[in-house]
């Protein structure tokens, strides 16, 4: 938890730990409003994220707080409701690691990844028109 979050608290009555089932677009769409990166052209740059357990409507929901500035400095906050089903800790025992079969073929070979010049000149093939 540490290498994620540098500031949490948790409590449960299951030992401090919360399991919950929710959908990965969900998710995803309010992790990459957070997303500051300048090659994903993000007008906005994230300062704090809060992320909550909470209810609404009698759905239990994560809710993101989004906390950043624009580029010319206004402050901004953007917020996100992904609906969660928090697990309750019989049926979190119940779970268990998916068995896989043995595969058939195991097949073992290197790799040999491109020097940086060859991906320079791939890149400068594709990145100009063709004329024909």
């Amino acid at each position: 938890m540490d290498s994620l979050f540098d500031n949490y608290r948790i409590q449960s009555n299951d030992h401090n730990e919360i399991t919950v089932a929710l959908g990965s677009e969900a998710l995803l769409g309010a992790l990459r409003s957070a997303s500051t990166s300048a090659a994903s052209g993000s007008s906005f740059n994230t300062e704090e994220i809060v992320m909550k357990l909470a209810r609404k409507n009698d759905q239990a929901l994560l809710s993101f707080e989004i906390y950043g500035q624009t580029r010319v400095g206004n402050k901004m906050r953007v917020a996100h409701d992904v609906r969660i089903q928090v697990m309750k800790p019989v049926d979190v025992a119940k779970l268990s690691e998916p068995l896989c079969p043995e595969p058939d073929v195991c097949v073992h070979y290197v790799v040999g990844l491109p020097t940086s010049l060859q991906l320079v000149t791939l890149t400068r093939l594709f990145s100009f028109p063709f004329s024909i």
